[in-house]
């Protein structure tokens, strides 16, 4: 039986294609420039909720496990293997090509809060937000899992610890605008803890894909 997903595979070639326009539109006759970077926002969307769904397996067997701290441990070997090697190898191509000094924050995925040091590497600004997704996610994700686990059984501790991971960043930025009303790139868009909702929505695809097979095939597969 093939593992591939039509559905799936389709996203992210519509993604793909929708960071092309984005990258190559500004020099296309008769595309505005909002037109151009709106398609940018909705791609990084996509890909955001396509990292949570491939990740987000791997997580809620990691925080259902007995024992999941050696699960967690491999979860965030495979993580730092698979993105740190790559990532700070391109930041010294880009220091020798551009003959500038690498921002320390760049070192730590803190450049998001720096609008100097984010323009260091402008395209490295949604994997800060993925890697602090896993930084951050995992350990509350085991903490509310347990404490609902308590009183509900693990599939209903799961999804009631999805949702609130998911309207947690939704609300602190809802209150960030109303505060202190941001710029939209760099004061909402490009903030972490603003933007974890859509790496979240991908684990609640992954959640429905174990626990309510039927519905996740309904939504990703094409008939």
């Amino acid at each position: 039986v093939s593992k591939k997903n039509l559905g799936l595979d389709l996203i992210r070639i519509f993604a793909a294609f929708l960071v092309l326009i984005c990258h190559s539109g500004y020099f296309s006759i008769g595309i505005s420039y909002a037109a151009v970077n709106y398609t940018g926002i909705l791609a990084v969307d996509f890909f955001f909720v396509l990292s949570g769904l491939l990740v987000g397996k791997r997580l809620i067997g990691a925080v259902t496990e007995a024992a999941p701290g050696k699960m967690l441990k491999r979860f965030y070997i495979n993580r730092l293997l698979r993105t740190l090697p790559l990532y700070y190898f391109l930041l010294f191509v880009n220091s020798w090509i551009k003959q500038e000094a690498i921002p320390f924050s760049c070192f730590l995925f803190l450049q998001n809060f720096q609008e100097e040091a984010l323009g260091f590497m402008p395209a490295a600004w949604s994997l800060s937000i993925e890697m602090w997704f896993y930084f951050i996610i995992p350990p509350v994700f085991l903490v509310l899992f347990r404490r609902f686990q308590r009183k509900h059984s693990c599939e209903t501790a799961i999804f009631f610890t999805i949702g609130i991971l998911y309207l947690l960043p939704m609300v602190l930025r809802i209150i960030h605008v109303l505060v202190f009303d941001p710029a939209w790139d760099n004061g909402v868009r490009k903030q972490i803890l603003l933007r974890l909702d859509s790496v979240m929505l991908g684990v609640f695809f992954a959640a429905l894909k174990i626990y309510k097979p039927d519905v996740y095939q309904k939504i990703s597969t094409s008939r």
